[in-house]
């Protein structure tokens, strides 16, 4: 049991990992449904736009979540979530990059191999 908890450990991010993503999507995803709001409510046609780009947020905030609280789904959905936020320019580039980066580096298979 405890060669498959270590194995499990390597294979999720790290919990800073989480704490990124958890603020990321709560400040990104609450600003742009207030601004989609005001916009909606003032009768202007992009406010529909950050509605959408709100819900985008969700899978990057359970994610983030889940990987601070250490579950295994965590690291799907911040994968799922850095393929969504590469367009948001630069702060989502740059999160999707570092996750990208340190999350497909081993492929995960690999990585689920017990040490000698």
């Amino acid at each position: 049991m405890a060669a498959q908890r270590s194995t499990l450990q390597r294979r999720l991010p790290p919990p800073a990992l989480g704490w990124a993503w958890l603020a990321y999507s709560l400040l990104i995803g609450l600003a742009a449904l207030y601004l989609g709001l005001t916009a909606v409510a003032e009768g202007n046609g992009s406010g529909a736009q950050l509605v959408v780009l709100t819900a985008m947020q969700a899978p990057g905030a359970a994610g983030g979540w889940g990987v601070v609280r250490g579950r295994e789904w965590g690291r799907s959905a911040i994968l799922a979530a850095s393929l969504l936020n590469v367009i948001v320019f630069p702060p989502g580039t740059l999160i999707s990059a570092y996750t990208g980066w340190t999350q497909l580096r081993t492929p995960p298979r690999a990585r689920d191999k017990p040490s000698p």
